[in-house]
């Protein structure tokens, strides 16, 4: 056997040639109202390392932290660009003071063929003298901004003033984020305005966020998604969830000439949940015909769900234009994977409501829910209605409970399984109510439908009940209007079942006797 001492140079070679582990490294980049602009963040160039200047390279174990302070307007529209594509680690940048009449400047621009891909994305809006500076970012056509983690804006500004925490995605280009996406508004005590709120603008042709997209304040105000901008077309927004859970507000940006339809696709893998309006541009009276498609996709199907809960809103108003609630701008709903609910406030209604799984009935759910917080019974009403394989839950009460109406068509594709109609009832509560009926049975109206076109049966639905509970499907027919009705009774307790045959064989046991 070879000795120790001869075998370990041989070992300390092999290890010499291995690939060597990359440290981390954290640079530091600063710009100031005397800096030339735009600066060139992809340079290394820029950047310190320990308060010397910096000559490595830039790479995914190079953190960067960019320190932006003004005490003038720049001249120049962006004030941060990309010279090169750039990959790093994480990415912050810290807004230390802004003048006063900083409108509307990018903080970063990117163009070309030219991708920036960042571990983590940090934005920090630490002071400015400016209520309502737009802070945006312009992707151009070719151009990516990529996180492969998270994206967060953070606005702790202090000030007793009214706000607004704006931030815009320009450019035909390509935004993807990796993993949450949130814009956080923390103003401590600003004075009372109309136009106090936090905003997210995306203008880009697409728009994805692999986590959940989140817009929220500390002070109760209005939360704003602008989904597209004001020219035509169809803009793509893909969200792991959408988190607005007050005051949110939904805006469609096509011009009542050049309306346009957004594409919103939901992938979530747990459950978040919208609760606002859907308003669209306001043209002295005449609302322009914007569309949102929601396609319900969970890449967890067991878990993903989102809640949409469309409320009525006093509108918005400001120089880029005037937005109203559109009662008709919501236009197809599709489920395929997951569960959404939906809430409509009176008066609103959708276009198509499309049930489309593909696997099991359960990994394809829609429900109505209410337009208030921690409520479950809603109304929502759709021109047509189709399903190839999936349920629908509904939530139901003595005297109320979920309702889907369809004025048009209700239809069934080819090669569709029936559809499960899932009733939240439990046996306890049934009991009670078929007591204070004094009836046998208790039945409630699930949805209706247009008579005409149609063609579906009694036999192309199935109800998923709980526990001791019985139940089958109608259908009736009046003035050209089809209601499909779910009727309930109590399973008897085995106790009972037995007293009931029991007594059957008494009788006719006493019968025979009698011949």
């Amino acid at each position: 056997m070879q000795s120790i001492s001869k075998i370990l140079p041989f070992c300390a070679a092999a290890l010499w040639i291995l690939p060597q582990s990359s440290q981390a490294v954290d640079i530091e980049g600063t710009f100031t109202s005397d800096s030339a602009f735009p600066v060139s963040v992809t340079d290394p160039s820029f950047y310190t390392l320990d308060g010397e200047a910096y000559s490595g390279e830039i790479d995914s174990f190079t953190n960067i932290a960019i320190s932006c302070s003004l005490s003038e307007v720049p001249s120049d529209y962006t004030i941060a660009r990309a010279s090169s594509s750039l990959t790093a680690g994480n990415l912050t940048y810290n807004i230390v003071d802004l003048p006063e009449n900083f409108w509307d400047k990018n903080l970063l621009e990117i163009s070309g063929s030219q991708t920036i891909s960042v571990e983590n994305l940090t934005v920090n809006l630490r002071d400015t003298k400016t209520n309502q500076p737009i802070l945006g970012f312009q992707i151009n056509a070719g151009a990516v901004l990529e996180t492969r983690g998270d994206f967060l804006f953070s606005d702790a500004r202090s000030s007793a003033d009214w706000y607004m925490t704006r931030v815009g995605f320009r450019g035909s280009g390509d935004v993807k984020i990796g993993g949450d996406f949130t814009i956080d508004s923390q103003i401590p005590n600003p004075s009372a305005h109309n136009l106090d709120s936090a905003s997210l603008y995306v203008s880009t042709r697409t728009f994805s966020v692999g986590g959940v997209l989140t817009v929220k304040n500390s002070n109760g105000d209005d939360n704003i998604l602008k989904l597209s901008p004001s020219e035509s077309g169809t803009f793509t927004r893909t969200l792991g969830g959408l988190s607005i859970e007050q005051n949110g507000m939904i805006q469609l940006g096509g011009n009542a000439s050049s309306a346009n339809t957004t594409e919103l696709i939901f992938t979530n893998s747990g459950t978040s949940e919208y609760t606002g309006g859907l308003l669209t541009i306001d043209s002295a009276g005449e609302l322009a015909d914007n569309k949102l498609n929601v396609r319900m996709t969970a890449s967890d199907t067991a878990n993903g769900r989102q809640i949409m809960r469309f409320t009525e809103t006093q509108g918005w108003s400001l120089s880029n234009g005037v937005f109203s609630d559109s009662p008709n701008a919501l236009n197809e709903v599709e489920v395929s994977g997951g569960r959404l609910d939906l809430g409509m406030y009176g008066g609103m209604k959708g276009g198509s409501l499309m049930i489309m799984g593909y696997n099991r009935p359960s990994e394809a759910v829609f429900s109505a829910t209410g337009t208030a917080a921690d409520t479950e019974i809603g109304r929502v009403t759709f021109d047509t209605m189709s399903f190839y394989r999936g349920t629908v839950v509904f939530d139901l009460a003595e005297t109320d409970g979920d309702f889907i109406q369809v004025d048009g068509a209700m239809t069934k594709v080819a090669g569709a399984s029936p559809l499960a109609l899932e009733l939240n009832v439990s046996a306890y509560d049934l009991q009670a109510w078929i007591e204070d009926s004094e009836s046998d049975g208790w039945s409630a109206d699930l949805m209706s439908f247009a008579t005409d076109g149609s063609n579906v049966s009694a036999d192309d639905f199935t109800l998923k009940l709980q526990d001791g509970i019985a139940g089958k499907i109608s259908i009736s027919e009046l003035d050209g209007i089809s209601t499909i009705t779910a009727n309930l009774s109590i399973v008897p307790e085995p106790a009972a079942v037995a007293a009931l045959i029991g007594a059957f064989a008494f009788c006719a046991a006493a019968r025979r006797r009698r011949k």
